[in-house]
């Protein structure tokens, strides 16, 4: 047995196609009608019995008791991909025949088709558009409140460290890292934390021994001024200076 091509279209004459329309309209005599009985063995005992070549019933039939089978070795395999081929041809020609034998009707069905798919894309594309403006809105609202109840909660304190270079005492008990001093922070109970890991903590506790935090500690670099800057501080104080006096 020959493999059946994978190309979709069925090869038929028009003296088939004719006689197949005439069927099609004599039976079913509307649009409505053949598009409801569109999967019913009728149609396919017709195409199977007045179009289908022999080795496609062929298929058909030596596949019939495998339908459905995931399994199955080489050959079971090889039928079941030929079956699926042949439906594929056969679907390809339902479709044509309808729209052969009622013309406006399937125009008609199509452009409909198309408004309705066109509709639910918009659907979903606004639906989409309300969802991420309600996530943005929810977001701010939140970040809002956080801010607020941060406010609400820390006292903050700011130290000139001695040493720029200065290390946390012991690791960062949410990362788990030693921070520089001043990317830490030092809350009213005494534990230190990184600052951008205790900004990330969602609770208004500590991590280490759940007391409420209610100041927090910040540490910045210690001022180093240049040459240039003590002398320009100089020239400043000297005009300070000079301008009380002229006043007094």
């Amino acid at each position: 047995m020959e493999e059946i091509s994978s190309t979709v279209v069925l090869p038929v004459t028009d003296a088939q196609m004719t006689a197949f329309s005439a069927w099609i309209k004599n039976t079913y005599v509307t649009y409505d009608g053949v598009m409801g009985a569109i999967k019913s063995p009728a149609i396919d005992t017709y195409i199977k019995t007045h179009i289908l070549p022999i080795e496609m019933n062929e298929v058909l039939r030596r596949s019939e008791r495998f339908r459905g089978e995931k399994w199955g070795d080489g050959t079971i395999q090889w039928l079941l991909m030929n079956r699926r081929r042949v439906t594929a041809k056969m679907t390809n020609l339902k479709g044509k025949i309808v729209t052969m034998t009622f013309p406006i009707e399937a125009a008609q069905a199509r452009r409909a088709n198309r408004a309705a798919a066109t509709s639910r894309r918009l659907d979903r594309i606004a639906a989409d558009l309300r969802y991420e403006q309600e996530r943005q809105a929810y977001q701010a609202a939140y970040d809002i409140r956080v801010a607020t109840e941060q406010a609400k909660i820390y006292r903050h304190t700011i130290v000139t460290l001695s040493d720029e270079h200065a290390l946390m005492d012991a690791d960062c008990a949410i990362c788990l890292q030693n921070h520089n001093m001043t990317d830490a922070c030092t809350i009213n109970c005494g534990h230190q934390f990184g600052s951008a890991c205790l900004a990330k903590w969602k609770k208004d506790t500590c991590p280490l021994c759940r007391t409420t935090i209610k100041e927090r500690t910040v540490f910045v670099a210690p001022i180093v001024l240049t040459d240039v800057d003590v002398l320009a501080l100089t020239d400043a104080v000297l005009d300070a200076v000079v301008d009380e006096v002229l006043v007094a």
